[in-house]
């Protein structure tokens, strides 16, 4: 039995339980991935993993039950199971289907080029690279691993109410990682591809972008402790930038959990700062046009101009609330993510930014995120990485040190942003930006 027909299998099944309301999901993933170290494949996996679950609600309880067998047979015991589960459960908090009412946009989410990606020789592909990294400099001393990795997974959402939705996806990826060494000092680099562009298929382009990466960082020094201009590379900042997305949850928002509450309207943030959510971002890496709960998603402005516009709403938590959900729900308990989350760019370029900061501390990695933030005060301290900024450029490397500050006030320090929009595949994505003054501990 295919799986569509499984699905509409257990769909009848249900129908006929006694459920007041139900709901099918189903997930799907195929995962390889090779591992290359000196020129020969270490590690490799394929994965292939599928599942579906069933939620029903009967008298306000809600019952669920997962199942990896797809086996026709199982499927009566799959609803008595979920059944079973609703009458046994204690009374909680609400829980809510959607009935798939409202338009679904047509969406474009991000691809690896097939007809590139299917001609390519994986492992030929990664010694091209490893070869290249150890050519580039006599300094780069080992190159940790090279690995691909390929993936596709599919979804369906189908209930009682009437929603019956599903996608695909599918993703494709390289990166390397180097160590680089001049005497007592040792350092690495990375650089990572999906092959959604031309040059992601350029051996010679990753292995230079990684060597050169770990080669800046040799011989750094530490900086002066104290506070200072802080310049944070585009990419970087989108660690940062994650954070909003728990700030703004109404969840979060409802617990009394995050600073944002109560601040609908107010200013949060410099008047340069506007954040946007747009799952339906052509091209990205988190597009899709239903959230986990089968809700149409939109663009919205989290932040426009400095001002809060709006929370990040489940059904249960619009619900509370009264308001309509803002197509950001995970599923079951009131959890929210955001889709293609990203700082809008600034008019001028990121050598435009550092002449304007001369003199500061650029920042490009950034570790120690979750134990060094915290949510309702906003305080954070990370380790961090990167280089000095001298006369308006970018100049020595910097050991490790710490940046600390408070999230809350960062927003309404960010002085200026560059024009150079980048996402990672977490889909977080943001230009260069200037925090007016945060805290570095260096010597």
């Amino acid at each position: 039995m295919n799986v569509q027909k499984f699905v509409d299998a257990v769909y009848a099944e249900a129908q006929k339980s006694g459920a007041d309301e139900f709901q099918i999901e189903y997930a799907y993933a195929d995962r390889q991935r090779l591992e290359l170290f000196e020129g020969k494949i270490e590690k490799q996996s394929a994965t292939e993993d599928q599942s579906l679950s069933l939620a029903v609600k009967k008298d306000g309880k809600v019952g669920y039950c997962s199942s990896g067998n797809f086996d026709e047979a199982a499927i009566p015991e799959i609803v008595k199971s979920a059944m079973e589960n609703a009458r046994l459960i204690g009374e909680g908090e609400e829980n809510f289907f959607y009935d798939g009412k409202g338009a679904y946009a047509e969406a474009e989410p991000y691809r690896p080029l097939s007809d590139r990606l299917s001609a390519l020789n994986p492992v030929a592909f990664m010694q091209e690279i490893e070869k290249r990294a150890y050519a580039a400099d006599k300094r780069i001393t080992q190159v940790q691993k090279v690995v691909f990795s390929q993936g596709k997974t599919r979804r369906i959402m189908r209930n009682s109410l009437g929603l019956d939705l599903s996608q695909e996806d599918e993703s494709a990826g390289c990166s390397v990682m180097v160590t680089a060494e001049d005497g007592n000092c040792k350092e690495w680099g990375y650089k990572g591809v999906s092959f959604d562009k031309e040059e992601d298929f350029d051996a010679a382009f990753i292995a230079g972008k990684a060597t050169e990466n770990a080669l800046s960082r040799l011989n750094g020094i530490k900086p002066e402790s104290g506070m200072a201009e802080v310049v944070f590379e585009n990419k970087c900042f989108t660690d940062i930038l994650a954070f909003l997305e728990g700030i703004a949850s109404a969840l979060n928002i409802q617990k009394q959990k995050s600073q944002f509450a109560g601040k609908i309207g107010q200013i949060v943030a410099a008047p340069l700062v506007t954040i946007t959510d747009d799952p339906l971002l052509k091209g990205g890496y988190a597009t899709t046009s239903f959230d986990g709960e089968g809700v149409p998603t939109q663009k919205k402005d989290i932040i426009a101009g400095g001002v809060l516009q709006t929370y990040l709403h489940s059904l249960k938590t619009a619900h509370k609330d009264g308001v309509a959900p803002t197509g950001n729900g995970v599923g079951r308990n009131g959890a929210v993510e955001t889709m293609n989350l990203y700082l809008q760019p600034g008019n001028v370029s990121k050598q435009e930014l550092l002449e304007q900061v001369k003199d500061g501390v650029y920042i490009d990695r950034l570790n120690g995120l979750h134990a060094g933030f915290h949510i309702v005060s906003g305080d954070f301290s990370f380790g961090a990485r990167g280089y000095l900024i001298e006369g308006g450029k970018i100049t020595r490397p910097l050991e490790q040190f710490t940046v600390a500050g408070n999230y809350y006030q960062l927003l309404k320090d960010i002085k200026m942003i560059a024009d150079d929009l980048e996402f990672r595949t977490s889909g977080f994505g943001s230009p260069t930006v200037w925090v007016d003054g945060l805290t570095i501990g260096g010597k």
